[in-house]
């Protein structure tokens, strides 16, 4: 793409570092919205690990019967425990030399400022965006997340390695970075759930699968309304996400029940 097609795009799809894509569109205007998906540290690594060709550098090997020097070497060719972390909370490599400490801090900020989504929450995901979004047709993308029958997630990794405690150590170790940046990310994600809900008039539940149910049931309700009240509570959900720090939260006057 040209600098000038990438500049007056209106929507940006792919694996672009938002830090840097926000140099061509500051996030601090109100004509532009940004939304990062974030996923679960291990369910990317075994993804990574079968799907793109990792595996074959180590005869076939399932990642989970790897020694603990091969498994050390498998994740470090998937891109390692901090991947994520730092995709978000580096501009360039040089302000990857920081520590690590701050390199996610800056990786909470650039989340506080963006709509987050849950690639292990894709339906729900999906119905905040129709919520969010009217003016787009999700409807053909719902279906497109459906995982192979031999699918192996994180989880079930993770579960593979209870009779070899010195790797489930290592694990927890070496992902830990990512794994809090994705918590922190999942955390805002079920607040933007809530403030959808407050916005359509509707308590959210504080247990949290139960408003995961609630929010795919509310994006059908919604876009049954009028285009009109479509494009109110959008604006509602909008404000919730401007209002939790910095400058926008100033610039819109934003309500106690909105910054939190």
């Amino acid at each position: 793409m040209e600098s000038e097609q990438f500049r007056a795009g209106a929507v940006y799809l792919g694996h672009y570092a938002p830090l840097p894509l926000a140099r061509i569109r500051p996030t601090a205007s109100r004509d532009n919205l940004c939304f990062i998906m974030v996923r679960r540290p291990l369910d990317r690594a075994v993804a990574h690990y079968t799907r793109f060709g990792v595996i074959d550098r180590f005869s076939g090997k399932d990642m989970h019967k790897l020694t603990l020097s091969e498994l050390d070497l498998a994740v470090r060719q998937t891109g390692g425990g901090e991947y994520m972390t730092r995709y978000l909370g580096c501009v360039d490599e040089e302000d990857c030399e920081q520590p690590v400490a701050s390199i996610m801090d800056s990786a909470r900020a650039q989340l506080r400022r963006c709509h987050v989504g849950i690639t292990d929450h894709f339906k729900t995901t999906l119905a905040y965006l129709k919520v969010l979004l009217p003016w787009l047709d999700l409807e053909s993308i719902s279906d497109i997340h459906a995982r192979p029958a031999n699918y192996v997630d994180g989880n079930r990794f993770l579960g593979k390695l209870q009779s070899t405690p010195e790797k489930v150590e290592a694990i927890q170790k070496w992902y830990a970075a990512d794994m809090e940046i994705y918590d922190y990310g999942r955390g805002l994600f079920l607040n933007q759930t809530r403030h959808a809900l407050r916005c359509y008039g509707h308590i959210s539940s504080d247990d949290h699968v139960e408003r995961l149910k609630q929010m795919r049931t509310i994006s059908r309700k919604v876009k049954r309304k009028p285009e009109t009240y479509q494009w109110e509570i959008a604006k509602c959900v909008e404000r919730a996400v401007y209002c939790r720090e910095g400058v926008l939260r100033e610039m819109c006057s934003c309500t106690s029940a909105e910054s939190t």
